[in-house]
């Protein structure tokens, strides 16, 4: 939505501050030019990447024109959990350290494999609907892991 907004915006201005500088719209219209700049642009693309590439790209256009897959709900549990921790953090310093160390060092596989993995695929550039959907469920896990570690965090000892 963003985008549209902002494509909006840029054409606005730029149409509008041409017609209030005195110039006429229709002197703006030329088919011809933007074939020649576009195809010359759209070719330079294609010639200058592999069909790998091309085919990454084109299918990524449609994304460009949607939302963020992470909503407000989901930064605010990011932020609470940060929040709960430096809380924590500094009322009870050195016996904090020692519980999220505990904490983490349980869930340190798991999270190493799934940091680890998600980069060699990335590096390799080998991301796949299939790898993609591996991932967040991947990452579906490890939200739950930290909610697991933010309540276990709470609870008093």
């Amino acid at each position: 939505m963003l985008v549209i907004i902002g494509y909006v915006i840029v054409f606005a201005a730029i149409f509008g501050g041409f017609a209030m500088a005195g110039g006429h719209l229709a002197s703006m219209l030329q088919p011809v030019e933007v074939l020649m700049i576009g195809g010359g642009a759209l070719g330079a693309f294609i010639v200058g990447n592999s069909m790998k590439s091309l085919k990454a790209t084109f299918a990524a256009l449609p994304g460009c024109l949607k939302g963020s897959k992470y909503d407000k709900k989901l930064y605010m549990e990011l932020m609470a959990l940060l929040y709960d921790i430096l809380v924590k953090m500094r009322k009870e310093m050195h016996d904090f350290r020692l519980e999220v160390r505990q904490l983490f060092k349980k869930q340190a596989e798991s999270l190493s494999r799934a940091i680890t993995d998600a980069v060699k695929m990335l590096a390799d550039q080998q991301m796949t609907e299939a790898k993609l959907q591996e991932l967040e469920d991947e990452l579906d896990d490890l939200k739950k892991q930290v909610k697991a570690l933010q309540k276990s965090i709470h609870t008093p000892s």
